[in-house]
Parts: structure tokens; sequence; C-alpha cells
């Protein structure tokens, strides 16, 4: 979960039209209260405990589900949000990978602790991407523009120097979509993955000829059963003000649900965070697995 930044004049992050930004969530400090720009971990079907938190997190599909009430889970859980995480790329004993291993640069917000050498954690090798799992740029920043330097990422990871014209603008997950060969629609950074029959209104349909991966990321362990959306997560966004989110405790959700694409592998303390791109916020328009506000008809 994290909370909604709107409490405090933020950015909307349940606005459609945000898709392409990047947020960067840092982890909240013992039992004071939560503030927009930070993140916690719900208890899920397996139960209470940090070991569980991490299995849920490495895991493709956890057990149980997200009502409209979620139960947070407090307690030092910075290095099994690490892992549990960085299940979903390379670097950790999990299984269950994405179908292929690759960090995005980050919005140029985040740029000031960049480092050219690669991302700096175990297991994945990548270089020449610019990010670094265990830097942080300003603390004080905690959302981007979606203004992330896709040609340059292009020219250092691909063969053709030319960023195809299909991406042209396009936000990181695109860009990851069309890198392992997936179809997709898109209407400017907004995405629809898996597409159906027909493209929604606005929207560009966007097949690549076939797979274009990177010269380094390519995943060297099992792929997960649910392939590119590996790299998606849900995130419960909590009105952390006004509900004075602390501790171990339930809270409503308000049916406020997002999806983000992890651009990166997930940095470990002292400086627990986690860089997510904003795809959009759910809904049963575009996730099978989501349903809101449910009642029976007589």
């Amino acid at each position: 979960m994290t909370c909604d930044p709107t409490e405090t004049g933020g950015l909307d992050v349940m606005d459609s039209d945000n898709a392409g930004i990047q947020m960067l969530l840092k982890a909240g400090q013992g039992n004071s209260q939560l503030a927009p720009g930070n993140f916690g971990v719900l208890e899920t079907g397996y139960g209470p405990g940090a070991n569980n938190v991490e299995q849920a997190l490495a895991d493709v599909e956890p057990p149980g589900c997200s009502s409209n009430e979620v139960t947070t889970e407090p307690g030092n859980m910075a290095r099994k949000v690490e892992w549990g995480m960085n299940a979903r790329f390379n670097g950790s004993s999990h299984p269950w990978r994405a179908p292929n291993v690759q960090n995005y640069p980050r919005d140029t917000a985040f740029e000031t602790s960049s480092s050219s050498s690669g991302n700096g954690n175990s297991g994945n090798g990548n270089s020449g991407n610019g990010n670094s799992g265990s830097s942080s740029a300003d603390s004080d920043v905690y959302y981007g523009s979606g203004d992330w330097d896709s040609e340059g990422y292009w020219r250092d990871n691909h063969d053709s120097d030319q960023l195809p014209n299909a991406l042209d603008d396009a936000s990181r997950y695109q860009v990851y979509l069309y890198e392992i060969g997936e179809t997709f629609d898109r209407d400017g950074m907004k995405t629809v993955y898996p597409v159906s029959s027909e493209v929604p209104d606005g929207y560009t349909r966007v097949t690549p000829s076939g797979a274009d991966l990177p010269a380094d990321g390519s995943s060297d362990g099992s792929v997960a059963s649910n392939g590119a959306l590996r790299r998606v997560i849900t995130v419960a966004i909590l009105q952390c003000v006004s509900d004075n989110v602390r501790g171990r405790g339930t809270y409503p959700t308000y049916g406020k649900y997002i999806n983000a694409f992890v651009t990166e592998e997930a940095g470990g303390p002292p400086n627990s965070q986690i860089y997510g791109e904003i795809i959009g916020p759910l809904t049963p328009i575009n996730s099978d697995n989501y349903y809101a506000n449910p009642s029976i008809i007589k």
C-alpha cells in the first residue's frame, strides 16, 4: 500500500492521465503515522509475519484477495521487501522471474544519484542503465513527470540506434512490452494489456514483429506463468492522514487501487525503496481480477 498524495495536495495517482509518471516509495518508519510518499506492506492470505510478507511479494499469485479493507503489517520488513520484490527480477533465490530482466532509467527528478556503472544489486549484472537499486535521489522528491530518456535507453541497450516509431514518447512499461514481443494498445502513456479484440477509442494497437531483447538482462531462471505481468504490482491507496494509518490496523481502501510497473530492483537498507511507474487505476475493465462494490441482484 501507499498513502494518497492528494491528501497533502500532491499527485492524483488515480487519474489515468498520470500514467507513465514514476513514483518513489520509501518504507515508513516504526509505528509513526504514514505520510504520502511512504509505502507499507499488507497482510495476505499467508498470514502475518515478515517471512509471509516476503513469500507473498515473491509469489506469482498469493492466496486470498484484497477487499475494501486491508490490514497493515508493521515491523522491520526492509530486507523481506527487497528479497520478495527482487524475485520478479533476478536478484533473489526465489524462482519465477519476469520474461526479461531489465532496469529502466528514472525520471529526471530522480537522476541526482544515478550511477552509470550498473544497478549495484547482486544477481542481475545489468550495465549502462544509469540506475542504482541501492541509491536514491532527493529525499523530498516522490514523483517525477514521466520525462525519462527512452531514446538514450534504446541506444545503450539495442543494436539499432533508432527508437522504433511505435515507441515515440512511450512509457517504460510500453517499451518493456515491445522488447519482449507483446502486443498492447496505447494512448500516449496509457496502456491496455492484455489486449482484447476491440481497440479502445483513442488507442493505437502496437504489434511488435517479435522480441527485441536488450543486450543485458535476459532471465537465467524459470519464467513466471504470468509472463509480462510479473513486473506489475497492485497497490492499495490509503487515506493515511484522515484515517491515521500507523502500525498494525485494518483500514478502508475506498476501492482505490492502482497498477504500477516496477522499473528497477528494490533497494535494501538503508535506502529501502521501490521505483514504480504508474500504469493506471484498477477497474473491472482493465483487470479480470478486480471487482468494485459487488452486490446481489434479486
